[in-house]
């Protein structure tokens, strides 16, 4: 139970918060996905089983940590996020109308999606080919 906004967050393998007061995110040793909502959050703690973890309207976020096993990445309207870390196992990166995002960093071989959409000042994308590589509005 969540004592800021009572609402419920399940501490399995998958962890989804959504609460508009929730600054931190805490260590959550067995989480494999991580799906965060809400314009507070400004930390969140390196758990480093998470293998997927969606961000969406986390407009106080500045930098992801580096999740070592993070296999997919997708970021939703994170205005103040400015860069993607090196991610050595990342397979799919997804950003949309990450607004202050200038640059992502030189991209594993084993990515194999790169969506770019509404990332107004991205101004360099580190990578070889993909199968699939889709920029718009950057």
């Amino acid at each position: 139970m969540c004592l800021l906004c009572n609402d419920i967050i399940p501490f399995g393998t998958v962890v989804r918060i959504s609460c508009p007061t929730v600054k931190k995110i805490p260590y959550l040793p067995n989480a494999k996905e991580l799906h965060l909502t809400g314009g507070s959050i400004i930390d969140i703690a390196l758990s480093p089983s998470v293998e997927v973890l969606k961000i969406a309207l986390c407009t106080k976020l500045e930098m992801i940590p580096v999740f070592p096993d993070l296999k997919s990445l997708y970021c939703y309207y994170c205005n103040s996020l400015k860069a993607i870390p090196a991610l050595p196992k990342l397979s799919e990166l997804v950003c949309v109308g990450c607004t202050s995002l200038t640059e992502i960093p030189k991209l594993p071989r084993s990515l194999s999606t790169l969506n770019c959409n509404n990332c107004t000042v991205l101004t360099a994308i580190r990578c070889t080919v993909y199968n699939r590589l889709e920029c718009d509005g950057c």
